[in-house]
């Protein structure tokens, strides 16, 4: 599948980034590098994912040469790889990994870009236009990989992607032609991240409601309309579904915990970047204090603080943190000590 093999290489580097524990990397490098190898073989004739089924399989996205969803998710795969493979003193896989970055960007710009209407093909062949398009993307960005594709590309598929999909109660799947008349959860918060991300550090008022509100269509929907957050589904019907079919209503359960991939939002909205693997938690929040934002790592939950007076404060709820003397800081303020804290504990500067 285009999402299952890449996005475990893209898991490992997040472990890694989120606890340090260079020996768990060690343990699982050459699982690692058999999965590269894979991807890489898989890509030889296009430089891109080739006929890949995946968690999209409604669409028959496997009977097709080449997918953009597939595509994003690939080039974030290949990031991961190359850093890890650095790591791991393996220069070939990394020299392979980051060539290959390179081919799957111009493949994407020259196979799958639609100039004329300045959006990302959902699949060669075809001119639908996929909301969940640009995942890769935000899961790169999330991971600390950057955007991995050009702005203006981006910002333009964007602003297609909701002209042509978007839905009283969120975002339809697919359109041109609409394949599933439903609205899909997952295709908000990839739209809303990017879509803030390119909003700039501090977006105003306006830029960041047009930013959420894809995902404020869609929270309403489940919280006031179907007053349910704890079914929460996977697909609900649009506001244009024939038939007798409640509009907005459910269509298909969330079976596969997918409202785990909103959780992206809130490292953007912290500014949260975590790279434990270098020694450093930073935070940027775009809001003036005061304020209370969540701290989110593989096995570590918090909350960090700032009062009105701008001082800063770091609480462990669950888990275990630890950060070398100067790793942790919030806007470029670093806290000059080490952290080392527990369930119940906090350092404040």
């Amino acid at each position: 599948m285009g999402d299952t093999t890449t996005l475990f290489v893209v898991e490992v580097a997040e472990v890694w980034h989120h606890t340090g524990d260079g020996a768990a990397l060690r343990a699982r490098w050459p699982a690692v590098a058999r999965a590269l190898g894979w991807l890489l073989a898989n890509a030889n004739a296009t430089g891109l994912p080739h006929r890949l089924e995946t968690t999209y399989d409604h669409f028959g996205f496997g009977s097709r040469d080449t997918v953009a969803y597939n595509a994003f998710v690939y080039m974030t795969a290949l990031a991961a790889a190359g850093e890890m493979a650095a790591a791991m003193g393996d220069a070939p896989l990394e020299a392979s990994a980051v060539a290959a970055l390179a081919a799957a960007r111009a493949a994407a710009k020259a196979l799958l870009w639609n100039a004329t209407a300045g959006y990302f093909r959902a699949f060669v062949g075809g001119d639908a236009v996929f909301t969940d398009t640009l995942y890769g993307l935000m899961v790169g960005h999330a991971h600390g990989f950057g955007l991995l594709m050009d702005v203006p590309l981006v910002a333009a598929h964007l602003a297609l992607e909701w002209e042509r999909n978007k839905d009283a109660f969120g975002m339809r799947v697919i359109s041109n032609p609409i394949m599933e008349d439903s609205i899909w959860m997952n295709g908000p918060p990839t739209w809303t991240y990017i879509s803030l991300l390119l909003a700039g550090p501090v977006p105003s008022a306006a830029a960041a409601a047009a930013a959420l509100e894809p995902m404020r269509r869609m929270v309403a929907n489940y919280r006031e309309r179907l007053a349910d957050l704890w079914n929460l589904r996977a697909l609900t019907h649009s506001e244009t579904e024939g038939g007798a079919l409640e509009h907005g209503g459910p269509r298909e359960q969330g079976h596969y915990g997918f409202m785990l991939t909103d959780q992206n939002l809130y490292y953007l909205l912290s500014g949260q970047q975590t790279a434990l693997h270098r020694g450093r938690l930073s935070f940027a929040p775009p809001f003036p204090p005061p304020w209370t934002l969540p701290v989110l790592l593989r096995g570590t939950e918090g909350a960090l603080s700032a009062d009105a007076g701008g001082r800063f404060s770091l609480r462990v709820e669950f888990g275990r943190l630890f950060v070398p003397a100067g790793g942790l800081s919030v806007n470029g303020r670093a806290f000059a000590g080490e952290v080392d804290l527990g369930p119940g504990q906090n350092v404040s500067w």
